[in-house]
C-alpha cells in the first residue's frame, strides 16, 4: 500500500497499469505517482515486468524490486537500504526475499508439513525444488539477514541484469511456469539472501476470494491474466502509454 513508502521512494516508482477498466483506480494512480504507465489491454504480469526490465535499460540500475497491488508493507525505509548494503557488500548473492518470514517459527510457513495454526496465505516449499535439499538459513553479520538456498521470489529485491538475463530466457518460449523463473534464476546465483521478518505481507493467498494468482473460470472471462503460468508478448503486440 502507498501509504506505507516514503514520499521520495513513491516519487521513484514505475507503475505499470495493466489495462484496468476502473476509472477510479488509474486516477487514484495519476495523484500518486510521478511515473506512471498503461497498456491497452491486459499483457499480464510477466510482460509488464519484461516491459519495465527493458525501459530501465538505458539507466542500468544496480536492483528491481516488484511490487504487486496486494502488499502491504511495514517498517520498511531503514531495513530496505540495510538490505541494499548487504548486496552491494555481497556480490555473488543474487538478490534478497523480503516477504514476511520468521525464522525461529518457521515451522508455520511450511507448506509441506502443515498445522492448524500455520500462515496458509503466506506458507511455501521448504523444499528446494531444483536441487531436492531442505532450506538452510547461514547468518551473516547483519543480525536479521540470512544466506540462504531458497528459490528467488519476484517479489523480492534482485540483481537487475540476473532479472534481464532470466527474462530474455523466458522470451524466447511460447510459455512457462513461474518455477521456470525460479530454476533459470537458481542457475545464476544458487543462494540468495532473506531478510528475517521481512518487509511486507500479502493481503491475499490460495484461500483467498480475491483472484491473486488462482483464476477462476469467472475472473478468467473478465480478462483476467494468470500469473503463475506465464508468456511474454511481442512488444510490437500491445502498446503503451505513458499517463503521467
Amino acid at each position: 500500500m502507498v501509504s506505507e513508502f516514503p514520499t521520495t521512494l513513491i516519487e521513484n516508482i514505475t507503475v505499470f497499469d495493466n489495462g484496468s477498466s476502473e476509472e477510479r483506480s488509474v486516477d487514484l494512480l495519476r495523484r500518486t505517482f510521478k511515473s506512471v504507465y498503461r497498456s491497452e489491454k491486459n499483457v499480464g504480469y510477466w510482460t509488464a515486468i519484461d516491459w519495465w526490465l527493458s525501459h530501465m535499460w538505458s539507466s542500468r540500475p544496480d536492483f528491481t524490486y516488484v511490487i504487486e497491488s496486494d502488499l502491504v508493507h511495514y517498517g520498511f525505509s531503514e531495513r530496505f537500504w540495510r538490505c541494499v548494503e548487504f548486496l552491494r557488500s555481497n556480490p555473488t548473492i543474487g538478490g534478497m526475499r523480503l516477504h514476511e518470514y520468521d525464522i525461529v517459527t518457521r515451522h508455520l510457513y511450511d507448506k509441506g508439513s502443515p498445522r492448524p495454526d500455520s500462515k496458509t496465505n503466506i506458507w511455501q516449499s521448504h523444499v528446494n525444488s531444483v536441487t531436492r535439499k531442505r532450506v538452510t538459513f547461514e547468518a551473516t553479520d547483519y543480525e536479521d539477514i540470512f544466506i540462504t538456498n531458497f528459490l528467488a521470489q519476484l517479489c523480492a529485491l534482485n540483481r537487475y541484469d540476473l532479472m534481464v538475463d532470466v527474462f530474455a530466457q523466458l522470451a524466447r518460449r511460447e510459455s512457462f511456469l513461474e518455477s521456470d523463473f525460479q530454476r533459470l534464476f537458481h542457475e545464476l546465483s544458487p543462494k540468495i539472501a532473506l531478510l528475517d521478518k521481512g518487509l511486507f505481507t500479502s493481503l491475499t493467498g490460495p484461500g483467498s476470494k480475491v483472484a491473486m494468482s488462482w483464476p477462476t473460470t469467472a475472473t478468467r472471462q473478465l480478462g483476467y491474466v494468470p500469473s503463475r503460468e506465464g508468456v511474454i508478448y511481442d512488444p510490437s503486440e500491445y502498446n503503451i502509454v505513458r499517463l503521467v
